[in-house]
């Protein structure tokens, strides 16, 4: 991840990527860690490809990604707003473009509702899971299970979530299906 700590810094963000990276790679984490931030930027990558977009967007999205979950506690139901206030306090022009738009995406990352083109963007990217294939939605389940076992409401939670995933997942909703009756059977 070092290859980014020149993006903190041509956007003035206080920090050091070793910190970013340290907090991705806590133990509490199974899901939301450095594999999820590196599939990310993977998917980043490929849209840099794209003509459509700026080094400027393509610089957003890479933001988004490294601060969005930034903060990640399963006890709190506030970690987007505690991840973009920390976001935030390491940024020393707040009334920069970009830093704004990257805000936004990671409020807006709560509830994958976008209101900018680069939101849209980045929220389909960060639940691009769920168009993926039964093991690898099966290995995200496993992840979040973790996260969230304590919680005695996970399997009911959870059903009612992916549920709810199968009109917006239309394309992969026989795996979702494997995947909600995985989650009855196991949990």
């Amino acid at each position: 991840m070092i290859e980014y700590q020149h993006l903190l810094n041509k956007y003035d963000i206080k920090c050091d990527i070793n910190m970013l990276e340290s907090i991705w790679n806590e133990s509490n984490r199974y899901y939301h860690n450095l594999e999820h931030l590196t599939d990310l930027f993977n998917q980043i990558d490929e849209v840099s490809k794209n003509e459509d977009y700026s080094e400027a967007d393509i610089d957003t999205l890479k933001l988004s990604a490294l601060f969005h979950d930034i903060v990640y506690d399963v006890n709190n139901n506030d970690n987007e707003v505690k991840s973009n206030e920390m976001f935030l306090s390491l940024c020393k022009d707040k009334n920069n473009p970009i830093i704004k738009e990257v805000s936004k995406i990671i409020l807006e990352t709560e509830t994958h509702i976008p209101t900018s083109k680069l939101s849209e963007l980045f929220c389909s990217m960060d639940m691009d899971i769920l168009n993926r294939d039964f093991d690898s939605l099966l290995k995200w389940e496993n992840g979040i299970y973790e996260e969230y076992k304590s919680y005695e409401t996970y399997k009911f939670g959870r059903i009612l979530f992916l549920n709810e995933c199968l009109d917006k997942y239309p394309l992969n909703q026989g795996n979702l299906l494997k995947l909600i009756k995985y989650v009855g059977d196991n949990y």
